[in-house]
């Protein structure tokens, strides 16, 4: 979390590991990813679990929230698709925690480092232990 602050825009975002809880209505983060805001001051794409009983600026954030997550979740994270779709919600890295997405989740839709190591679209910054960090790099 210290490398992340001191190593990324405060503006950055990250795609974290997440599944769906409560009858697939809910992004719920699975690993270390998911304490970002609190423990570094970036956002992630797997917020505080409270954001559905709280109110937001934007009436429809929750149900766009777990879209999201399930457009994301097990996607070809270098199809152009879903590489527009990370941009148009302001992700510019991905964080995968020493748990590798699986904190109360067993199922196999994780960000997965090998496949992003093999990417062109993808550019690790960070690794230590089984935290890998990456940057998504501009392109088509």
């Amino acid at each position: 979390m210290q490398w992340i602050e001191a190593n990324t825009s405060t503006e950055a975002k990250f795609l974290v590991n997440s599944f769906l809880a409560f009858g697939d209505t809910s992004p719920v983060g699975s690993d270390g990813g998911w304490w970002l805001p609190l423990l570094a001051g970036r956002a992630n794409t797997a917020p505080p679990l409270t954001y559905g009983l709280e109110r937001a600026s934007d009436p429809d954030y929750p149900v766009k929230v777990a879209e999201f997550a399930r457009q994301v979740q097990g996607a070809d994270l270098d199809d152009p698709q879903v590489r527009i779709l990370l941009r148009e919600q302001g992700v510019t890295h991905v964080y995968i925690g020493e748990q590798g997405g699986h904190v109360n989740y067993d199922g196999d839709d994780v960000l997965d480092a090998n496949v992003l190591l093999e990417s062109p679209y993808y550019r690790m910054v960070y690794y230590q232990g089984k935290v890998w960090i990456f940057e998504l790099l501009d392109g088509k």
